[in-house]
Formats: structure tokens, C-alpha cells, sequence
């Protein structure tokens, strides 16, 4: 060994280590700390072991091999991969951020009266190399890892639900990817036990085209208590046909319509025929994204039935109170 690698510091590769040190560890394939805490263990553990073992023992920067199943089928039909190095640095932040990853919560209510309807659950991270939610998604995306984000966020998400009283709802956001995560289904998973207060909110940014038998998997879903949400509707992939395979109990318009829908002709007639579409199907209709009384009145007109935006509550760690927002 040279003088120069004598002298150069050692880089962690374990969380704990690195936070002692004041280090970002630079590669770590095993389940973070956030993730075992969190796990479905009877199912994670016969997946995960054999592949985390392998993964341990390989170069920081080497490009690892999935065996197993699950991860074979996350990485060759959703990942979008960088490869060698950045992969490794990629993966061991994801891991860091996973550690610090947060849960905030923002009210929904009903629009006719003003009361609490429910929470949503919203992704927050510390780690500054992915400080928003679609940062730390495209890192998962990109890793193949959407699976142990969205496990961590689960059950962060349901971790204060006992202060919460009823008859408040949880909605929670799913990538469409994860309909096909197993563990969504288990008896001993986190949200199973207050499923019928949950709402899964299924982002129309993403394509279901890629889920395999999508009505089963819902309907799956449904037997155990869980409503379902199509979310940011009108900003989104495929349009209406999401409609049709998902069969959402709760619509939610894109911000993006309700932005300055006092002054746009346009957008109040796109809203208007969405509200009136969903209430003929039977669907809840949530306008997200009010900031000011303006688009809070023209939404109430237009007929949605629940609001959410900071005009309301921003988010928070669980629960904020809802802001009485001017007449």
C-alpha cells in the first residue's frame, strides 16, 4: 500500500459509522435502518437475504446482480440505471435519505362546511442530495427501488394514526409500480390494520401500463378496506382511461387546474366537466392546490367536494389544524 492510500481517509460504508464520522457513506446495498424498522419481515427477509449478502461482499463501485425475483423484475422493467460508480453513490444516498426520510401531513375538508375530511401523507427528506419528493422518487426510479421507498413511507405514514380520530381519513400516495409490491397485501403490514381509513392515492403521472392485471390487484385492495384515489388528474399520463381500470372512489384535480381558475375560462370548464363526470360516477372530487379565496370560491362553485392547499393548512408533522381562511 502507498504512502497516498495510507494517508487517505476511510469512507464508511454503514449509516451509523458515516454519521459518527461526519461522512456520507459512498455504497451500502443492504435494507437501510428506516426499512427494517419498518419492514414486512416474514416476506422482505426471504427476499432480500440471499441478494443483500451477495451485494455486502462486492466492490463499492462493482455493478450488482439480482437474483431473486422481485429485484430482478424491478430493475428490467422500471428502472432507468446508471451504472458503476454512480450507481453505487446513487444507491448509498438513497439509503441515507431513506434514514432521514419524514413524514407531513396536510388537511383535506369538505367544501360545503369547512370540517376536517382527512390527511394526507406527504414525503419529506433532510438529506440535502435529495431534498424533495420528486427528487427522491426519480432516485428510486432510477435504482429500481420504488418498492423500499414506498415501504418506508407506508409505514411512517401510519406511525401517528392512533392520534388521529375517526371518522379522518389517510390518503397516502402509491406509484403505480407499487400495486405490484406484494407486501401492499400483507396481513401484518402496516396500513393493513387501519385499511379502511386509508385512501391510496395512484398517480396519474404514471402509466398503469406497465402493471400487469390492474383491476385484480385493486380489487385485492378493496377486500381489505382500502379506497382508492386517482391523483393529479389533468397533469397526467393517460388521460381518462385510468378511470376505467381503477374505478377511484376519490378524484383529485392537478393543481395546475386550479391555479387562477377565476381567470381562466378554459380550466373552469375543464373542471366543471370533470366534477360533473365524477359526480355521475359516483366519485369524490378533492381540488388540491388552493392558495387563494378566489380559486377556493370558484372550486366550491364549479361544485368540487373536498379542498386542500396552503390557503387551508400547509403541511406538517401530524396534524396540523385547519386554517380558517377569510369569507
Amino acid at each position: 500500500m502507498s504512502q497516498a492510500e495510507r494517508a487517505k481517509p476511510k469512507v464508511p460504508t454503514d449509516i451509523a459509522e458515516a454519521r459518527r464520522s461526519g461522512t456520507r457513506p459512498r455504497a451500502r446495498f443492504s435494507q437501510p435502518p428506516a426499512a427494517r424498522e419498518c419492514e414486512d419481515k416474514p416476506m422482505w427477509r426471504e427476499k432480500r437475504a440471499a441478494t443483500s449478502a451477495r451485494l455486502e461482499s462486492r466492490s463499492a463501485v462493482a455493478e450488482p446482480e439480482f437474483d431473486d425475483p422481485e429485484a430482478s423484475f424491478m430493475r428490467s422493467r422500471f428502472a432507468r440505471r446508471p451504472e458503476g460508480a454512480d450507481l453505487a453513490h446513487l444507491d448509498a444516498t438513497l439509503d441515507w435519505a431513506l434514514d432521514s426520510l419524514w413524514m407531513a401531513y396536510q388537511p383535506i375538508v369538505q367544501a360545503a362546511t369547512g370540517s376536517l375530511f382527512g390527511y394526507e401523507a406527504l414525503l419529506r427528506s433532510e438529506d440535502p442530495a435529495l431534498p424533495s419528493p420528486a427528487a427522491f422518487l426519480d432516485a428510486a426510479e432510477r435504482l429500481g427501488r420504488l418498492y423500499d421507498v414506498g415501504r418506508v413511507v407506508r409505514c411512517k405514514a401510519s406511525e401517528p394514526m392512533h392520534r388521529l380520530p375517526p371518522p379522518a381519513l389517510l390518503f397516502i400516495n402509491l406509484h403505480a409500480v407499487e400495486l405490484s409490491d406484494e407486501t401492499l397485501l400483507s396481513p401484518s403490514a402496516p396500513l393493513t390494520a387501519i385499511a379502511p381509513r386509508v385512501v391510496l392515492e395512484i398517480t396519474e403521472r404514471a402509466s398503469l401500463e406497465v402493471i400487469d392485471d390492474v383491476p385484480s390487484r385493486v380489487a385485492r385492495l378493496r377486500e381489505l378496506g382500502f379506497r382508492i384515489a386517482i391523483d393529479d388528474l389533468g397533469a397526467g399520463y393517460s388521460g381518462l382511461t385510468s378511470f376505467a381500470r381503477l374505478e377511484p372512489d376519490f378524484v383529485k384535480l392537478d393543481m395546475s387546474l386550479v391555479r387562477d381558475v377565476h381567470k381562466n375560462p378554459v380550466k373552469r370548464k375543464l373542471v366543471r366537466s370533470m366534477t360533473a363526470l365524477c359526480k355521475d360516477m359516483g366519485i369524490t372530487v378533492v381540488a388540491e392546490g388552493i392558495e387563494i379565496v378566489e380559486e377556493r370560491d370558484t372550486i366550491v362553485e364549479l361544485g368540487c367536494d373536498l379542498l386542500q392547499g396552503f390557503l387551508l393548512a400547509r403541511p406538517e408533522r401530524a396534524f396540523p389544524e385547519v386554517r380558517r381562511s377569510p369569507s
